[in-house]
C-alpha cells in the first residue's frame, strides 16, 4: 500500500520533532535518524524505527484517550489510565487496541516525574502488544529541563533524581562498570547537599539517560482526523508560510 504525500502538518511535525530530538541526544547521526517521519498504527520494521518518534498517527477505528499535564502527579495519572478503562487497578494494560496520548509537562511541579516515565514507558509496551499504543509527548517543560531550566522541580524531584541515579550507579558497580572516579565524585556529591541537582543535570543534560528518553517522544502529532496536538494549525500554515519567504529564491 503506497504511502499518502506527507501534508504541511506532517511536515511541520517531522521539522519540529526532530529539532528536539537532535538536542536531546546531542546530535550526531540521532539527529538523522530523528527526521525520519514514523507512524504509529504500522507495524515497525525495525528497532531504530522504535528509536524515532512518532508524529502521525493513524487511527483506523481505534479509541483515542488525550490525557493533559500531569507534573509529577503520579496518582493523576493512574486515575487518568482507570477512568479511561485502559488501565486495571493493578496497573496492567486492558484497553485492547486504544491509543492514549499524553500531550506533554510530565515533569516540573511534581515529585513523581520520573516513576511517571517509566510507568508510561512500561504501558507502550503492554499496548503494543495488542495492537494499541501510549505515545508520551514533549511539552515546553520537557524542552526546559533538557535545556537545563530547573525552575519548577520540586525538591522532591530533585530527591526522585538523586536515588535513581544512585540505584544505577549501584548496578553499574555490580556489574563492575563503575570506575573509582565515579565513586568518589558520588561521596562529594552527598557531603555537599547538592547531589539530586548534580544528578538531575547528568539525566536530563543533552546525551543524559532520561534526555535520550525524551528523544524518542514527540513534540508535534499529526492525527487522520485532522487533529494536532502539540500546535494550533494556524501556527503550521504560518511557519510554512516564513520557511517559504526566508529560504526559497524569490520569483522573477
Amino acid at each position: 500500500m503506497t504511502s499518502p504525500a506527507p501534508t504541511r502538518r506532517d511536515l511541520f511535525a517531522s521539522a519540529s520533532v526532530a529539532s528536539f530530538t537532535a538536542l536531546a541526544r546531542a546530535g550526531g547521526a540521532s539527529a538523522r535518524v530523528a527526521a525520519k517521519r514514523q507512524t504509529s498504527g504500522r507495524k515497525s520494521s525495525s528497532k531504530a524505527d522504535d528509536d524515532v518518534p512518532v508524529t502521525r498517527l493513524e487511527l483506523r477505528g481505534r479509541r483515542l484517550i488525550a490525557i493533559g499535564d500531569l507534573h509529577g502527579d503520579f496518582l493523576a495519572m493512574v486515575r487518568s489510565l482507570e477512568l479511561a478503562g485502559v488501565c486495571d487497578e493493578n496497573g496492567k494494560w486492558i484497553g485492547g487496541n486504544a491509543v492514549v496520548v499524553q500531550v506533554g509537562d510530565v515533569l516540573d511541579r511534581g515529585d513523581s516525574e520520573i516513576a511517571i516515565l517509566r510507568k508510561l514507558r512500561a504501558l507502550k509496551r503492554q499496548a503494543r502488544e495488542e495492537g494499541g499504543d501510549v505515545i508520551t509527548m514533549n511539552g515546553n517543560h520537557e524542552i526546559m529541563n533538557v535545556m537545563g531550566d530547573f525552575r519548577y522541580a520540586t525538591p522532591g524531584a530533585f530527591e526522585e533524581c538523586r536515588l535513581y541515579e544512585e540505584k544505577r550507579r549501584s548496578k553499574a558497580g555490580k556489574d563492575g562498570a563503575e570506575k573509582g572516579a565515579d565513586v568518589e565524585m558520588a561521596l562529594e556529591e552527598e557531603e555537599d547537599g547538592l547531589a539530586g541537582v548534580r544528578a538531575r543535570q547528568k539525566l536530563f543534560s543533552p546525551g543524559g539517560e532520561i534526555a535520550k528518553w525524551l528523544a524518542k517522544q514527540p513534540t508535534v502529532l499529526v492525527v487522520d482526523d485532522g487533529t494536532v496536538f502539540g500546535a494550533q494549525p494556524a501556527w503550521v500554515e504560518q511557519c510554512v508560510t516564513v520557511l517559504r519567504t526566508s529560504l526559497l529564491p524569490p520569483v522573477s
